[in-house]
């Protein structure tokens, strides 16, 4: 079961959206532009997850759907009640085209994060120009 973002008690402009970029067989997270960690794909390592997650509000993670790859991460967050957004990668690629320039997928996701955070926490709404800023 998906826990909506709204529900939770903490205020939208807290929320902090952590990324997953999923493989096969590991797991590239990004928590912040600090933080980064490497973790197999398993559910011994989502164990891990749960430490990098900040005291500081609710939170989000952001991953891509990956034919699958994702499904036992998506299952093990939500039975904890941890919000999950599997993002279709094709809309990720359109953000990349976007931006005029070839970028690795995984940079594309991490500048992604970087502007939703930045709008989550400042209340300011979607804007085309945050491309060429961020």
């Amino acid at each position: 079961m998906s826990v909506p973002i709204e529900t939770q008690s903490a205020p939208l402009k807290k929320l902090q959206l952590i990324g997953i970029d999923v493989a096969k067989q590991k797991l590239d997270v990004s928590v912040d532009d600090n933080t980064a960690l490497t973790l197999d794909n398993n559910e011994e390592s989502f164990k891990s997850l749960l430490q990098v997650i900040p005291d500081s509000g609710p939170v989000c993670f952001v991953m891509e759907a990956t034919g699958g790859y994702e499904r036992k991460l998506v299952a093990f967050l939500q039975a904890r009640e941890i919000a999950v957004a599997v993002v279709n990668p094709k809309r990720i690629r359109d953000y990349a085209n976007s931006m005029g320039a070839k970028v690795a997928l995984v940079a594309c996701m991490r500048k992604l994060l970087t502007i939703l955070n930045s709008m989550a926490k400042t209340g300011n709404e979607w804007n085309p120009n945050f491309a060429n800023h961020a």
